[in-house]
């Protein structure tokens, strides 16, 4: 007897209590399973989640208006207009920023912490090769001063499979190097998916960074060059 291969409509029944923070856990499982082995912590993804929720409402509030309404981005977005206002000047420079050390993966903290405190770098600015354990600092050290309240050796295993820790013949560490180029090549894949998935769902292309509205800011993020609502 064959199996019966369940109609889209089926798939997509759900019971009217049913809660959607479930299903976007769902289908964020396996990006954050991917984007973990690349570097990639909560914390990128909360800053992504704000510039996503900032720019669907600034596209919409704008085609509805014909200008940014903040007040209304607030309300749909459930960020304060304060926040709208950072991440607007934060994509009218180019960069958006972290919140320091808060949902960054614990490693990416470690080796950051390691090429940057003074007292972890040689006289030339280079990062000291570190002992495991012993005399003070050691990776042991660092690890506990950046990584939080995790085990050491969670952390130093982690160290090890990403290969962010150099093994010296004399062995010591040296920091190896964040590359955020795989995770970006994975970011852009998913990108392109969901544009195209959203143009078949949705019968149009919907205006996405590939092709911004204006060569202005992170993504076009000015808009149409229609004024914006004092706030």
């Amino acid at each position: 007897m064959s199996a019966t291969t369940p109609s889209l409509e089926g798939l997509l029944n759900v019971p009217e209590d049913a809660d959607p923070v479930e299903f976007l856990a769902r289908a964020f499982e396996p990006l954050m399973a991917e984007f973990q082995a690349c570097g990639i912590g909560v914390a990128e993804w909360i800053t992504a989640i704000k510039i996503a929720s900032y720019q669907a409402a600034r596209n919409s509030t704008d085609a509805e208006t014909g200008r940014a309404h903040f007040a209304r981005m607030s309300v749909r977005t459930g960020m304060t207009r304060t926040e709208l206002t950072q991440i607007r000047e934060q994509l009218r420079n180019g960069k958006m920023s972290l919140r320091k050390g808060v949902g960054k993966q614990r490693t990416a903290r470690v080796i950051e912490g390691w090429q940057s405190d003074p007292a972890l770098l040689d006289d030339s600015g280079q990062p000291r090769p570190l002992a495991l354990r012993g005399e003070t600092p050691s990776l042991e050290s660092v690890i506990r001063q950046f990584a939080g309240d995790v085990p050491f050796t969670s952390v130093f295993a982690e160290l090890q499979r990403q290969g962010l820790i150099v093994a010296l013949d004399d062995g010591r560490y040296l920091p190896g190097r964040i590359s955020q180029a795989d995770a970006a090549v994975r970011a852009r894949r998913f990108e392109r998916m969901m544009t195209m998935l959203c143009a078949q769902s949705m019968g149009a292309p919907y205006l996405s960074w590939a092709e911004p509205a204006s060569d202005e800011g992170f993504g076009g993020e000015t808009g149409r060059g229609r004024p914006e609502e004092p706030l």
